[in-house]
This record gives structure tokens, sequence and C-alpha cells, in this order.
């Protein structure tokens, strides 16, 4: 349901509610709070394991939410411990009349497009750099390593891609009794990837199967993650909780403090950059439910960073190298077509369920790791290694931004994830450690690390030895991944084509590694990728990134980013580079990015189908 209230200010509120899954109020465009009705606020100071706020299920206007924590109070008169972590809780407006099912058929957005339905949106075109505050924007955003510009432009509440397979979809998972506490740790995320991921858990997850939403914000330094962030989730639902920390402790130890403050029963870990899909909770709940010492995960599908459509994952299991660097390995596509979880060697670590309970019991994460890295690798030999079990469920899709580079330094604490790594191999390698310094030599120098306390953890847990995780858990570590990311990208090549400016009539042709425009006749013909690159010739193709800083011919990668070409409509066609925002132009017979909406006689152009079955040219 959207609809306004109108403070003592002017300010203008726009609310979208829905009682019927979650009973949950996301105000966008917020009043001042002293304008807000049936508001209460409360700041708490929670102990270590502060007890949240719970949420009736048909809340009335009159109605006043108590903490079970204050309930406590009331009926044993004790104070909880003292804590260093403040955690700010706000009472949420109730809304006059109940939601109908199509108000929440849009959301309004960041800026410049507001109001649109999510069926209409135009993902590559809601990108495009069309002004001046544009640009300015875009520039700004650049510092995320993904384009948080057109995540600031699209919905909240778009609609996700149905990836279930077919025996998923009919599936019908018995709700268990368990629920989940969802973890989602950031520091300096984009506050529109942030929300987005928090809609999303809320939109598509049955109330009754999450006890709280707990967000862990380490120590961020950007505004708009402060007091705006704080204003709007403070009207979100009493399930959501935000915890500030004081000092940067990194994404490992700040998951720690989550799951301590947690009470559900299962601890569910999200990036802060994710799209949950339909139903993708049930499969996690269920498997853990028949056995709480297993650890699951969802299917993690690709979110591109430059234009954030959603791509199936292809058929994958966790895995990595002897220098404790994770990768994807392909499985057999028939494993991932049922509606059973498979076993998993490793996690790629950003999103998984476990019980609580279990979790604590198993040592929680290694308190001395830094920042981010080897976590994944460490917590996964841990399970298999000391009576557990590691398994991907099909029937859970959470779509993820795949960033090409680490959008934060580590606060000069050096090469946190060699020194992650170190860790894990001084712990859990066993006489296979030399496999590891042999790949990673400059490892050797870091004789001081002292890993004492995890090797009595591992002791007290019974762990079997590394050998027996590679004869029974992941014998082919060894294999080689035979072209395997080439494997995995899938790659085809769907047009063959002639690319013709619209306004000069000539075509881009490539000739001796040489971009040029010539008449159509004598064009070489061009090709599309299913990737949505334009391939020039064999191994080619039209690429943003260029010391000349004008498009060039450079080696195919298929990952999209500088090499992705979206043929959009604006005023005629152009074609769009969306990890850019601009669009190919020709200036001169020289090549150009320029903005979508310049002069038409610039950036309109046509493709011209050969309509002949695609073969690369040599």
């Amino acid at each position: 349901m959207v609809f306004g209230l109108r403070g003592r200010s002017g300010a203008l509120c726009l609310i979208v509610s829905c009682i019927s899954c979650w009973g949950v109020i996301l105000l966008i465009g917020i009043a001042p709070l002293e304008n807000r009705p049936n508001t209460e606020v409360r700041a708490l100071l929670y102990t270590v394991n502060p007890i949240h706020a719970s949420l009736p299920s048909r809340p009335s206007k009159s109605v006043v939410w108590k903490s079970k924590e204050d309930r406590l109070l009331q009926k044993t008169g004790k104070k909880q411990a003292k804590s260093l972590i403040k955690v700010r809780t706000l009472q949420a407006a109730v809304p006059d009349r109940l939601p109908r099912p199509q108000d929440l058929k849009t959301l309004p957005t960041s800026t410049r497009r507001t109001s649109l339905p999510v069926d209409e949106i135009d993902i590559p075109k809601a990108g495009m750099i069309l002004t001046d505050d544009d640009e300015r924007e875009f520039s700004q955003n650049v510092k995320h390593s993904f384009n948080a510009f057109l995540s600031s432009q699209i919905p909240l509440d778009r609609e996700v891609p149905e990836f279930r397979n077919q025996e998923c979809q009919q599936r019908a998972f018995q709700l268990p009794s368990l629920t989940a506490s969802v973890i989602i740790c950031f520091y300096n995320e984009a506050r529109s990837a942030l929300l987005r991921t928090i809609s999303s858990v809320i939109m598509r997850t049955a109330e009754d199967l999450v006890e709280e939403i707990i967000l862990v914000d380490d120590a961020s330094s950007s505004e708009e993650l402060q007091e705006p962030l704080q204003s709007v989730l403070s009207d979100i639902s009493r399930k959501v909780r935000l915890i500030r920390l004081s000092s940067r402790q990194g994404l490992i130890r700040a998951r720690i403090h989550g799951a301590r403050q947690a009470t559900g029963d299962v601890l569910v870990f999200l990036d802060s950059h994710t799209e949950v899909g339909h139903h993708w909770m049930e499969p996690l709940l269920d498997e853990i439910h028949q056995d709480r010492t297993t650890v699951v995960c969802p299917v993690v599908d690709v979110i591109q960073p430059h234009t954030l459509e959603l791509v199936a994952s292809p058929p994958v299991v966790g895995g990595f190298n002897w220098g404790l660097h994770f990768r994807w390995d392909p499985v057999d596509s028939l494993r991932l077509e049922t509606a059973e979880a498979v076993d998993s060697p490793v996690m790629s670590g950003g999103i998984f369920a476990i019980h609580r309970q279990y979790f604590q019991e198993l040592g929680e994460y290694d308190e001395k790791m830094d920042i981010w890295g080897g976590e994944n690798l460490e917590m996964s030999f841990r399970i298999w290694m000391c009576g557990g079990r590691l398994k991907i469920h099909p029937c859970s899709h959470v779509g993820h931004i795949f960033r090409n580079e680490r959008p934060y330094g580590n606060d000069g604490r050096g090469d946190t994830q060699l020194l992650n790594s170190i860790r894990v191999a001084k712990v859990w390698l066993d006489e296979h450690i030399d496999k590891f310094y042999k790949v990673r030599p400059e490892a050797r120098s870091f004789d001081n690390i002292n890993v004492t306390e995890r090797k009595h953890l591992r002791e007290t847990l019974k762990c079997h030895s590394f050998q027996w995780y590679i004869d029974n858990v992941y014998p082919g570590i060894d294999q080689p991944m035979s072209n395997g990311s080439r494997e995995l990208l899938n790659i085809s090549y769907s047009e063959k084509f002639l690319l013709r400016h619209a306004h000069s009539g000539l075509c881009l042709s490539l000739s001796e590694k040489v971009l040029s425009m010539v008449a159509c006749a004598e064009a070489r013909s061009l090709y599309r990728s299913n990737h949505n690159a334009i391939v020039l010739r064999s191994n080619l193709c039209l690429d943003t990134e260029c010391p000349s800083k004008v498009p060039c011919p450079s080696k195919c990668h298929f990952t999209g980013g500088s090499q992705e070409w979206r043929l959009s409509s604006f005023d005629g066609k152009v074609i769009l580079n969306p990890s850019k925002g601009l669009c190919l132009a020709l200036d001169k017979r020289v090549l150009h990015l320029r903005r979508c909406n310049s002069d038409s006689k610039l950036v309109l152009w046509k493709m011209l189908d050969l309509k002949n079955k695609p073969k690369l040219a040599s």
C-alpha cells in the first residue's frame, strides 16, 4: 500500500505496507520523527546477548510493543550488564488501513525515475548518464566497485527471476518449528544495495520463519549510512535491529558480534549486496531441521555488477586449490536438477545457514582472523572434519553482486587474506601444508603466527585428519579445471551482423587490429556473444578500457563490464556500455563514448543482421 502522511513540517512520507506478509512499514522520504503518528522512540543498551523486540502478528493502532528485555526486567527486576555496543530500536508507525496487494507494485526510487512500475523498468536505460547531476552521482559511486548509480535508480522491490528447477517449485516444504536470525554485516555499503537486501528478505520470507534481521555496521564512515539510514530502518519493522560497532572489526568479527546477539534457532548470514529468491528460506531450515549438524548454502546466482541483472548460476559446488584460493568447481547439471541438497567440499562463505547452537559448539569463527578472506575455507574444513556436513540446496537461490575488486582496504593491516590463509593452513592442512607453501612461498616468513588456541579446539572437537578430508570429501583437489573458467562462462555466439552508423552510413570494421569506419560493403562481419560482447574477430572484443580513452579492440574476457554493449531505444537506437553509463558515438570517423542523449548524429546506430549461422572469422 502506498499513501502519504504530511507532518507539521510539510514533509511528505510515502509509506509502503504489506500486512499480509510481514506487517512492515517502509518509509522513503521520511518526515521528522516528531511528526510521525503512533511512534515511540527508545534507545537501548543491550548486553552481549540482547533479546530482540517481538512483533505482534496483527498490531492495532494503540499497541505499544515491549521487548523481551522489558518483560524480563518487569518480572525479575534485574538489569543486564552494560554493553559496549549500542542498539537503537524504534517503534514503527501503524497504518490507518489495511494494504491492497496492488499497492506493492511500485516503490519510490532514488532521484531521476520515481514510481515506475517494477515490471516496466528498463534497467540498462535506467543506468544511462543523461545530465551533469547523473555524472556526478555516477563518479561518486564508482568507489563501490559495482554500478551503485544504477542501483539507486531501480526499485527496492523489483521482481527477481524464478531460477528454481521444476522439482523444487513443485515440492511443498513443511514449515519447521525453527526460526532464523538473518545477519547482515556491512562496511560503507551502497545504501540502495543494503536496503534492497533487507527488502528482499522481508518480501520473500514467511514472517513466522524470521525471528529478526540483525544489521551490523562495521564502523562505516559513509554519511548515507549514518542518520539517513537510521531514519529508514527505524520504520521498516521491529524485527530489524541495527548494531553499530565503535571501531572497524572486519567482516569476520562483525559476524561474531551479530551471531552472539541473535536469538533465532538458526543463523542465516547474508552479504549486504544480495537479493533472495522465492521461498529461499524453507529449504535451508528444512535441511537443518533434519540434522542440526548440517550447514547449508543456497545456490548463489550472479547479479551482474554493471547491469544489476540476475543470471542463473551454472551447476557448481565450492572448491579450492593448494594456495587456499576459493574456486567454483563444475558438476553434472543433473545433481542440481532435483529437490535434494548436494554435498559441497567448501562454501563461498558469504551466504549460509547454520544452527545457532551448533555454530557455538563448533567454535564460531577464528577471532584472530582479520577483515575478510580464508574464513570460508576454515569453517568448511571444521564442519566436514569435525562431524558435520556442508551442502548446497538447489531449491534455495540468492543473487549476489560479484564485484571485480574489493572496494575498501585493510586499514594498513597488511595482506590479511594471506595471514588468514596461513592460520588455516597451520591448523588444518597437517602434512599437506608443504603444498600450500609451494604455491605461496611468501607465507614461510610468517613463523610467529600463533594458532595454539585453534589447534586445541580441533583436538577438543576430535576432528579427522586432512587426509581423511581429501579421501572422503574432496578427492578432486589435484584435478586441474580444464579450461574451467571458460567452461563455466558457457560462451556462445548468437548473432552475426554489421554495425552501421545511422548518420554517416559507414560500418565499423577491424583490419590488422585497427578499428575503422568503412563502406558497409567492405566491412568485416561482427559477432555478438551471449555475454553481450561485440566480437570483432576470434579473440578480440570491443572494449572501453583503453589507453587512448576511446573504444578499442582488446582480448575478449566475456565477463561483461568494459566489453558489454546493449542496444537500447533512446530517440532511435543507441549502443550503451552499462559499466560507463555512456553510449558508443562516432565523431569525425573516430569512436568515442558520449551521453546517450547527445546529438543524434553522433550516437545513433543500426545493427544489420546477416542472418547466417554465426561462425567466427579468424
